[in-house]
């Protein structure tokens, strides 16, 4: 029992450290790591056309189409911004577990990262935030 607990631990460790492999800047010898950062590169730019299209009049009636690639991209952005926030013990390896996350959260990357999601949700739930967008 004790084995496959300790298994179990290690396999969790392993995804772990890939992931955070996968989601940090990329090296040009990981496939994965470099498709990674090509994709979100293409996210990045796909929202802010998107939303950069949404506030031309004559763009309005893809207007359904846009809030649904806006949404699309923020459920990404929130996906990686919670990978980020469990990996972040690893980006900070001196920290504990709780010290990684607030560093990273406080950080000039996790900030960013913040408030495009909540940008996107205070439009949607109010009219704030419009200049973050």
């Amino acid at each position: 029992m004790l084995d496959i607990n300790k298994n179990k631990r290690n396999d969790i460790q392993e995804l772990k450290s890939r992931t955070f492999e996968i989601i940090q800047i990329g090296t040009r010898v990981d496939f994965w790591s470099r498709a990674f950062d090509y994709f979100i590169t293409v996210v990045i730019l796909l929202n802010i056309i998107v939303t950069f299209l949404h506030t031309f009049e004559s763009f309005s009636k893809f207007a359904s189409a846009f809030q649904g690639i806006e949404l699309v991209t923020t459920i990404i952005f929130i996906v990686e911004y919670v990978l980020r926030l469990a990996t972040s013990d690893l980006l900070y390896p001196e920290k504990n577990f709780h010290k990684a996350i607030f560093l990273f959260v406080f950080s000039l990357y996790g900030i960013v990262d913040l408030l495009a999601i909540i940008s996107y949700f205070s439009v949607v739930f109010t009219s704030g935030f419009v200049a973050l967008r």
